[in-house]
């Protein structure tokens, strides 16, 4: 499992030692809000204090416990915009976007000004992929939010909506107003703030993660051959050098670069230092935020990609990694089948009945901004899954399935640098549209490097390539925000007697 979960050399600097606990939340320092508020009471805490714990469980992860939290208070209390908001946050962090939804419009309905109600349309509306709404509820919360200015929680919405809306003007000139307001007070800080800044406005006028060239469709291989059980790789030559790139859904930078000599001959610009996490290996790798202008290779052709340099923690690791759902301009097929990478216009797709026979596959919404979300079925329940090209096949998150009340095999694995880590395995069962994947086996992790920092989602389904190679087509449709699934009408048998797909 291959992921990157990024922050900033110093990511909350000058917290106060007593927290007000109203501007701790804004902070985004929901830890000690909840630490400071389990050391009192809870019978004597207000209805303020008491919402203000439920919506920091739900966004450091715990949306069960904080849903138990909430239906005990509510069932004393009548709506209000407060509890309906609470609730909205509540449901984001569980990944139930209806209720969630119906939640905030209720909550705004009765106070249209309220802050907590307008951060959780936010960050809902970039779950629904609504960039533009985002963008404009985000804009009502900065004359909302008391010193929004220096409020980090909005710093990091305000980054997480203006690269949704790949506007690199007000990611400038929002890395530019917090290196000011640091400038005096930790000048590392500032500095790596405007590392950043500069790397944005060098990014002006380039059309971001955009594939460039007039045809109608772009095709390339996979590679043959490699040593892994991943076949969503393909090799880039630059300058007459190969270079093997992962295409990673759950890659949230978007664009990766792990080869110091792939960085130099693409002319990448990099930014601010940064301390990374990736899935395989423990601890934190030291990189840089970075900018590749144009990536070109036998028929390939992209323009602006924004991510982030991690030098290689092992010899035979990818040279980049890249997040084929970054790209917006393009119909994008991962083909399990032929084992290919295809962009296309939308015309292509939408001309082809093949590939929107009901028959032959399903429509599915594709939800979040930097991952792709989908709806599943786990028996009558509707869940979250995440589609995680760069992990391996079926796992499910250990919390959801103690909820579930599976049996759990405990199992030990051994990373890249000798450490041991426990997992599970468990029989398993998923729909996806109209397939089914079963396992008798499927890896129980708890997934902390997925969970969203904002709202505290954590999908409960992981589904790698592993499910999908040798039988199916995943395409993804930016224009309709559809994710579209299709089974190859002669599929490859499966290679091993613990595992099926079926429809």
């Amino acid at each position: 499992m291959l992921l990157v979960c990024f922050t900033f050399l110093i990511l909350n600097p000058g917290k106060g030692e007593t927290p007000d606990l109203e501007k701790s939340f804004w902070q985004a320092d929901f830890a000690s809000v909840i630490a400071h508020l389990e050391e009192r009471d809870g019978e004597a805490l207000s209805v303020k204090e008491k919402l203000l714990w439920i919506e920091c469980l739900a966004r450091i992860g715990r949306g069960d416990l904080a849903e138990e939290k909430l239906r005990g208070l509510a069932s004393g209390l009548l709506p209000s915009s407060p509890l309906l908001a609470a609730k909205a946050n509540v449901y984001l962090a569980q990944g139930r976007w209806e209720q969630a939804k119906r939640s905030v419009t209720e909550a705004l309905a009765l106070e249209p000004v309220s802050e907590k109600a307008v951060l959780a349309r936010v960050i809902l509306s970039l779950f629904l992929r609504d960039f533009a709404d985002a963008e404009r509820w985000y804009k009502s919360l900065l004359g909302m939010v008391p010193e929004s200015r220096e409020s980090f929680l909005i710093y990091l919405l305000g980054l997480e909506v203006y690269s949704a809306c790949w506007d690199p003007q007000a990611l400038r000139q929002l890395y530019e107003q917090r290196a000011s307001q640091w400038e005096d007070r930790n000048k590392t800080y500032a500095d790596n703030l405007k590392r950043n800044a500069r790397l944005w406005q060098d990014a002006l006028k380039i059309p971001l993660f955009s594939a460039a060239g007039p045809q109608a469709e772009c095709v390339v291989s996979f590679a043959r051959n490699l040593k892994d059980f991943r076949s969503n790789v393909i090799l880039v030559k630059v300058k007459g050098s190969k270079y093997q790139v992962l295409l990673d859904t759950g890659n949230r930078a978007g664009w990766t670069i792990h080869h110091f000599e792939l960085l130099r001959q693409l002319k990448s610009q990099q930014g601010g230092r940064i301390f990374s996490e990736m899935g395989t290996h423990a601890g934190l790798l030291e990189g840089s935020s970075v900018f590749t202008r144009n990536l070109e290779s036998e028929g390939l052709s992209l323009t602006g990609l924004t991510g982030l340099y991690i030098p290689k923690p092992q010899p035979d690791f990818y040279d980049a990694n890249l997040n084929p759902s970054f790209i917006r301009n393009r119909i994008v097929t991962l083909d399990y089948v032929k084992k290919q990478l295809r962009l296309s216009r939308p015309g292509i797709l939408r001309q082809n009945p093949a590939m929107t026979a009901a028959e032959n596959g399903g429509r599915i919404p594709w939800l979040g901004h930097r991952y792709v979300y989908v709806p599943v079925k786990v028996g009558s329940r509707q869940r979250l899954a995440l589609i995680e090209t760069g992990a391996k096949d079926i796992s499910l998150r250990l919390d959801f399935a103690r909820k579930l009340g599976l049996p759990l095999t405990a199992q030990t694995r051994y990373l890249a640098n000798g450490e041991a880590v426990s997992y599970h395995k468990t029989p398993f069962k998923v729909a996806l549209g109209p397939f089914i994947f079963e396992r008798e086996g499927a890896e129980v992790w708890p997934f902390q490097q997925f969970m969203d920092p904002l709202s505290g989602l954590t999908p409960d389904v992981v589904i790698g390539p592993e499910a999908l190679t040798g039988s199916f087509l995943l395409t993804l449709d930016p224009f309709e925000n559809k994710v579209l699934l299709r089974r190859h009408e002669s599929p490859a048998p499966s290679c091993s007697n613990e595992k099926s797909n079926r429809t």
